[in-house]
């Protein structure tokens, strides 16, 4: 059973959203917070899986309290619903340690959906923001292949792997390497891209992967 808690400033929104998930087989909403400082708290008590965090709310916004569960410790994942569809606020929440950014318009059947694939180590996002954040982190398409070309061939896996949102350690025990050098070579990936997070990196990596591979498969064999 998958544990939620929806922190949003809107009392209509969160009895809305809490009805809906109720619907919905393997999660439960274990608690609710009209604002962040309120969230921090409530986290701490519940131990949720996965946290639905709004942005713009009173007291303590969304991002400064996603990044103080995260100085915490708390395991808990904290994905970001709002109506704000911007790329500097999506990276404020990537920094502080957001692993998923959705816009409240999405269908809130879906958001069940979305919750499933954030429990499963997913990092899911808004198609429009995924585009945007891609293009102003990488440049041009042109620009991004030269940089992907300049890989190393291990260091082009650990690109690949980093686009299907695993974990450092799910990385090493897929590649039979130590968690240590897996973390070495995320480090080098984001120097080659001048990227500043994982998360980018795999943002990057989805939005490049159809032309890229696609641009492989075309290369004549030797």
């Amino acid at each position: 059973m998958i544990r939620v808690v929806i922190v949003d400033d809107q009392e209509m929104f969160r009895v809305g959203l809490r009805t809906v998930l109720a619907t919905q087989d393997g999660i439960t909403v274990v608690g609710e917070a009209q604002d962040g400082r309120e969230a921090v708290a409530r986290v701490q008590q519940v131990r949720p899986d996965v946290v639905l965090m709004d942005v713009r709310m009173p007291v303590m916004d969304g991002v400064a309290a996603i990044a103080e569960l995260r100085a915490l410790g708390t395991a808990a994942k904290s994905l970001i619903l709002t109506t704000f569809e911007d790329v500097e606020l999506l990276n404020a929440a990537l920094e502080a340690g957001a692993v998923g950014y959705v816009l409240k318009g999405t269908p809130v059947e879906d958001i069940a959906d979305v919750i499933r694939l954030v429990h499963k180590g997913y990092s899911p996002f808004s198609a429009g923001l995924v585009q945007s954040l891609a293009v102003k982190t990488s440049g041009s398409r042109e620009s991004l292949e030269k940089d992907v070309a300049r890989l190393s061939p291990r260091e082009r896996e650990i690109f690949d792997l980093l686009g299907t949102a695993m974990t450092n350690r799910q990385i090493a025990e897929r590649l039979y390497l130590s968690e240590g050098t897996v973390r070495n070579l995320v480090s080098s990936v984001l120097a080659v891209l001048g990227l500043r997070h994982r998360t980018e990196a795999a943002l990057v990596a989805n939005h490049a992967r159809p032309r890229l591979h696609l641009e492989a498969d075309r290369k004549p064999s030797k």
